[in-house]
């Protein structure tokens, strides 16, 4: 009996391509392009985030401005009657509700994506002094996010500003070189307790004293007395458009 012969087994196999040079190159190129249009999505999205927190600050502290006025006849932070005040009055309306522990976190007034003024790295923990009576060094070294309106009450129109985003002029839009987020817009709180949001500017979008539409934030405030407390406060000329560290008055 003859024994088979094995089966021959064809293990011959054909290399396997790899990649050419030309198709590596073309792979490299759409992942550049694919990467050119995320990465510049990805920080749009990731500023609107932050830009949204910040929003949600300012809110909280016209809230706090206006717990202050509730618990004060109706009379909101006012720099100018403070009998002690902690430096400039911009810094004074921080301090009143600092100590009134309606607002005490210093974060709250910074922007993280401050175009033209950044927040520090080491904020202070605490916005007064250990004394409690001046604002501590860092605050008033560096700049805010916000202008501050003082002297108001909690009975004046609704649509009045309590506080908004740095670099607002009375043109209704916000400077290249002093808003938070450059001339992109900004926020405002109101005395309601609402927030806004405005990307490019206020333009007729803000109610004035006689309740008429306005791009001019000075002229939603209303004034009291030959000497009006209601004034525009801000961290000064180099930074803000209508609010001064003593106090800018409104228009009628």
């Amino acid at each position: 009996m003859k024994t088979p012969l094995p089966l021959m087994s064809n293990s011959t196999r054909r290399p396997q391509a790899g990649f050419t040079l030309i198709e590596l190159l073309t792979v490299i190129a759409i992942i550049g392009i694919l990467a050119s249009i995320i990465i510049p999505t990805l920080g749009a999205v990731q500023e609107g985030v932050k830009r949204s927190v910040e929003a949600t600050n300012l809110r909280s502290i016209g809230q706090g401005a206006l717990a202050y006025g509730a618990a004060n006849d109706g009379f909101m932070p006012d720099p100018k009657s403070e009998k002690q005040p902690a430096g400039d009055l911009y810094h004074t309306w921080m301090a009143i509700l600092a100590k009134s522990g309606d607002m005490t976190d210093p974060k709250m007034y910074f922007s993280k994506i401050d175009k033209n003024f950044p927040a520090p790295k080491d904020i202070p923990a605490s916005i007064l002094k250990k004394d409690r009576v001046g604002v501590d060094d860092t605050m008033t070294s560096e700049t805010q996010a916000w202008e501050l309106i003082g002297g108001l009450k909690t009975g004046d129109a609704a649509t009045t500003p309590i506080a908004y985003t740095r670099g607002l002029t009375t043109a209704g839009t916000w400077e290249l070189k002093k808003g938070v987020y450059a001339d992109w817009g900004g926020h405002m709180v109101f005395l309601n307790g609402s927030t806004a949001t405005f990307q490019g500017g206020v333009k007729d979008k803000l109610t004035s004293t006689t309740e008429e539409k306005t791009s001019n934030i000075k002229k939603t405030v209303k004034q009291r007395g030959t000497k009006p407390t209601q004034l525009f406060y801000g961290p000064g000329g180099i930074a803000s458009s209508i609010g001064t560290p003593s106090g800018t008055t409104p228009e009628k």
